[in-house]
């Protein structure tokens, strides 16, 4: 019995070690967006600025 408990306690982690890293690289995927969004509104505010 204490065998399973050992491999139950296992899958637990494992399962949520995942689940962090899921987590982990949606988060940074979005960062990544965010930044490719600034970056392209700046590049464009800054060639507006140039034709004024």
């Amino acid at each position: 019995m204490k065998r399973f408990y050992r491999i139950l306690l296992l899958f637990i982690i494992l399962f949520v070690l995942g689940i962090g890293a899921l987590a982990g690289y949606i988060n940074y995927s979005l960062d990544q967006k965010e930044k490719a969004k600034a970056a392209e509104i700046e590049r464009v505010t800054t060639s507006l600025g140039k034709h004024a």
